[in-house]
């Protein structure tokens, strides 16, 4: 039949689905018009002239561009086009490949007059599609919905456009085909766009023949009567309501029929149970090693589809971090993987990855057969996107300024409802609407519900947003209503202070980021930022993101001029920048400068009105720096009148509080008795964390800093086993509060130079490897510093004088003007013995002597006692033998040491004496000397110094010669 031989009637050719209006130039499948271009349709029509014989392709390029001259790949595209409107049956039109095309099938006539099925419907209408490739990441979900339609006669598979809901359906029905023996239908809805063809697609997918009348779904129903049959009905979305009408008649006639749907809602009908297809699982951030990492789902089908697209990827390693963090960004959205997969391909992982920003421009180039609406990233979310009502299209674009969760009232806010409000419940309706639609997702339930919206969904809202041109105002809601939230809204009120607040700052750390860029760039807000910088700063450094806690804080203070802020809140701004820079920077000048404007702010408030907190924070800020940088008797005077504050105030947190901070002035001081006293009533009163007011304004864990203190005045109290002890603990405790900063200092300040002491330099390098990697992975420029100082001293104590000299003197040159800090006190007689052993006994000497003068101006006296015997030690090895001198200065330091309260300077001391007399034949003196210091000893007996004692003892005799005694002399490294 050729076509002309029908002109003068409407012409209808059908092959199973696929129905071709020569009359009306249309392409029908499962009655519903498919966009076609004239030309595209122009080659079906010369393909159905003589179905399944071959149309060169010059035939073809004579018939459809007469006269003119036309390249082949012209041709190809409307040829491709043509494929791409057949959808699922493509495969009619077949490719002589450099030939030219044919057009398979049975095509039949359908005009006036015809029964519109009196073709039956192909054998293989409505049965699964053979699989192209293996399911990845999707065993769970395939157990758990395989048991759901075992016990269900409808389950839905809901969720986000791109995740995978067909895949999944398909290879759930297979599987259960293969083990019930049941009839499996495919019935696929992507196509229509008239919800009254529903009916015929169910039909045509059970492989019913039907009569004339358009089937209605009973009639369909009655139709498939008992058999025993699962239907797939794919893609219900855009045609819900006819698609929920069409199961409940099914489900209500048909006794041994069950139904798996798949839609991006629910279908919302009695007895259906939904299945939210999640996202492939992704690795966590953070996670570095190589096998973890490949066996997450979404790493897996980023490998194998960047494999299948042509790339010889085989990943190394470094590959599979940068692997992990696409899959991430892409939140485990499979056919967003893909995309990306595919782009990698061509343009490697790096390039991708830095790419996302721009996700929709990037993320396009589906497969070629894929719907138009899986052609790219952005036309599957245009295609959910266009199915809402207007209200829910709103809101969801507002919800785009939201950049982390987010509760009922921050939506609110945001949509720009107002409590009381006649609509004040729209919002709630429409949140939920588009929970259901797996356009939001459920974060967390219960009294604090929180909602977020994925990665991908939101990039996709703020573009629908700046389209719309209420990005301006929605953007100021949201930080408007942070503010509200953080800000003080009066004078009584305090800052972020408890447990319950803190929780509060945390979950809203991303909101704040972007409302603080918001406002701060060229059409937000300073002021704003102003103010919510200087009330939620204090909980990003109670976070450890000291530098970014820094920098923010930086920028707010530059717009402080006009900003109007309050004094309560400017004092909180310089409090938390001051301390920033303690911990970040060396610019002490500076810092001095901001932190004495925030005393000077914090004193003129009253203290009725909650400036006492203020004034309380301010002191403690200005105490850290002060002894952070060797100020001590400041120091020590802002601790004291901290004290003297909190006990009017008369709040035991800030009484303890006081006590702290003295046991440490106490203890760089060297009255480590009186530390230790209140270290432990610290210890005995602290109640635990909650409703404790310090908690976002303090950098370090309160009890984890009390306990490292606490271990270091233990051991230089001699009892070693429990300071070792109690520092190997803290870390564990340190790391339980998730707090890096604490970590750092339960490491560097006890357990890492307590194990130097004591002789275990084995744990001192795991606790080196440990310092630095926390250190590094937060950028605290301070622990770094002391890192390098402590592998420094390790080198020495370990003979490797000459690196750890050198290393030890450029690490202390990289804390600049804070090179003069108290923790420089502690490497003093490391870097003197380096440089003794090295040769350089005058510079050591000359070290020893600027830091006992040091030592003196700014009260930093604990570590006096051994510096003198480092002093005397090197008088002994002069080439006058100035024996008179180093005795006295031994002396000295076993009696500054007593005076401490430390045995185990004394002992150090003692031994350096003890050694001498033996050198001066007094063998009697040594043993009369040593007994009684190392008796005092009753722990860490293993320990380097008291093993050193015991054999000193041992070999001393009662009488004795010089010659007997030549083990025990040596070098000043061996008295150290």
């Amino acid at each position: 039949m050729r076509i002309e031989d029908v002109s003068e009637k409407p012409v209808v050719l059908a092959c199973g689905r696929v129905e071709a209006d020569l009359g009306r130039r249309e392409l029908r499948v499962l009655g519903a018009p498919v966009a076609l271009g004239d030309r595209a349709f122009a080659i079906l029509a010369a393909l159905l002239d003589a179905p399944g014989a071959l149309a060169t392709k010059d035939e073809l390029m004579r018939r459809i561009w007469p006269g003119a001259v036309v390249e082949e790949n012209t041709l190809e595209v409307h040829v491709s086009a043509l494929r791409r409107a057949l959808g699922p049956d493509r495969a009619l039109l077949k490719t002589a490949y450099g030939r030219g095309y044919r057009l398979l099938g049975t095509w039949t006539m359908r005009g006036p007059g015809l029964r519109h099925d009196a073709a039956p419907a192909p054998a293989a209408a409505g049965s699964l599609p053979l699989p192209l490739c293996g399911m990845i990441g999707r065993d769970i979900a395939i157990a758990q919905v395989g048991g759901m339609l075992r016990e269900h006669r409808l389950v839905t598979l809901a969720g986000l456009g791109g995740i995978g809901k067909t895949r999944l359906a398909v290879e759930v029905a297979r599987r259960m085909q293969s083990e019930s023996q049941d009839e499996v239908r495919l019935a696929e809805l992507a196509p229509l766009s008239d919800p009254g063809l529903v009916p015929s697609a169910v039909a045509t997918a059970a492989g019913l023949r039907l009569g004339a009348a358009a089937p209605v779904a009973a009639t369909i129903a009655r139709a498939i009567g008992d058999r025993r049959l699962l239907l797939v009905l794919d893609n219900c979305e855009h045609v819900i309501h006819a698609a929920a009408e069409m199961v409940e008649a099914i489900l209500r006639i048909c006794p041994n029929l069950r139904v798996l749907a798949t839609s991006r809602e629910a279908l919302r009908l009695g007895g259906e149970r939904v299945y939210r297809v999640p996202p492939l699982d992704v690795p966590p951030p953070g996670l570095q090693e190589p096998g973890r990492i490949a066996g997450h789902g979404a790493v897996g089908l980023f490998v194998e589809r960047m494999r299948s697209s042509g790339a010889s990827f085989l990943p190394q390693d470094g590959d599979l971090p940068a692997v992990a963090a696409i899959c991430r960004r892409l939140d485990g959205v499979p056919l967003a993987i893909e995309f990306a997969a595919a782009r990698a391909g061509t343009l490697g992982l790096e390039q991708v990855l830095l790419g996302l920003d721009n996700r929709f421009e990037l993320l396009t180039g589906g497969l070629r057969t894929a719907l138009p609406r899986q052609q790219t990233l952005r036309a599957t979310l245009d295609w959910s996107y266009r199915l809402l009502p207007e209200a829910e299209r709103q809101l969801l674009r507002r919800l785009g300024v939201m950049a982390g969760g987010f509760g009922l009232a921050a939506a609110r806010a945001v949509a720009g409802e107002r409590e009381g409000d006649p609509d004040a419940a729209a919002v709630l309706g429409d949140l939920g609407n588009l929970v259901g639609k797996a356009l939001v997702v459920l974060e967390e339930a219960g009294p604090a519900t929180r909602w977020r919206l994925l990665e991908t969904v939101r990039a996709y809202a703020l573009e629908r947003l700046a389209e719309s041109g209420e990005e301006a105002a929605a953007a100021r809601r949201h930080a408007e209503f942070l503010r509200d939230l953080f800000v003080p809204g009066d004078a009584a009120r305090q800052l972020p202070s408890t447990v319950e607040s803190a929780a509060t700052y945390g979950r809203e750390l991303d909101n704040v980021r972007a409302a603080l860029d918001w406002a701060f760039s060229g059409t937000g807000d300073a002021a704003m930022g102003v103010a919510l910088s200087a009330a939620y700063m204090p909980y990003l450094f109670r976070a450890s993101s000291m530098a970014e806690c820094r920098d923010r804080a930086e920028r707010a203070l530059a717009h402080l001029a006009g900003a109007g802020l309050d004094a309560r809140l400017e004092a909180q701004l310089r409090i938390t920048l001051g301390l920033a820079l303690v911990y970040t920077t060396d610019q002490v000048k500076r810092t001095g400068a901001i932190l004495a404007r925030a005393v000077e702010l914090a004193s003129g408030l009253a203290t009725g009105d909650g400036g006492a907190d203020t004034l309380l924070q301010a002191l403690w800020a200005t105490f850290i720096y002060k002894f952070n940088n060797s100020e001590h008797r400041d120091a020590q005077a802002f601790a004291e009148r901290f004290a003297e504050l909190a006990q009017r105030k008369g709040d035991p947190a800030d009484v303890l509080m006081a006590d702290r901070m003295m046991g440490t002035t106490l203890h760089y001081a060297g009255g480590q008795p009186e530390a230790r006293r209140r270290y432990h009533r610290y210890l005995r009163h602290y109640a635990g964390p909650c409703g404790q007011r310090h908690l976002t304004w303090l950098h370090y864990d309160g009890p984890v800093l009390v306990k490292a203190r606490l271990a270091r005045v233990l051991w230089l109290q001699g009892h070693l086993d429990r300071s070792r002890t109690l520092a190997e603990r803290n870390i564990c405790e340190a790391r339980a509060q998730d707090h890096p900063m604490s970590e750092c200092l339960a490491i560097g300040e006890a357990a890492c130079p307590i194990a130097m002491m004591v002789g275990d330099f084995d744990a001192a390098q795991r606790y080196l490897a440990m310092l630095a990697e926390i250190a590094g992975r937060h950028s605290f420029s301070f622990w770094l510093g002391m890192a390098r100082c402590l592998e420094a001293k390790l080198l020495i104590r370990r003979g490797e004088a000459a690196r750890g000299t050198a290393l030890l003197s450029a690490a202390i040159g990289s804390f600049g003007a804070a090179q003069q800090s108290l923790h420089y006190s502690g490497f003093v007689p490391d870097l003197a013995e380096g440089l003794a052993a090295t040769g350089d006994a005058a510079g050591a000497a000359a070290i020893i002597e600027e830091a006992l003068k040091r030592a003196e101006r700014s009260g930093v006296r604990w570590h006096i006692p051994e510096l003198l015997r480092l002093k005397g030690e090197l008088l002994l090895r002069s080439p006058d033998n100035p024996t008179v001198p180093g005795e006295a200065c031994f002396e000295a330091a076993m009696t500054l040491a007593a005076q401490q309260g430390a045995p185990f300077w004394r002992l150090r001391a003692a031994l350096s004496l003890a050694r001498l007399r033996l050198r001066q034949g007094r063998p009697r003196e040594a043993r009369l000397l040593l007994t009684p210091v190392h008796a005092g000893f009753t722990e860490g007996l293993g320990t380097a110094d008291v093993q050193a004692a015991r054999t000193l003892l041992e070999r001393c005799p009662a009488q004795g010669d010089d010659g007997k005694l030549d083990g025990l002399g040596g070098p000043l490294a061996r008295a150290m």
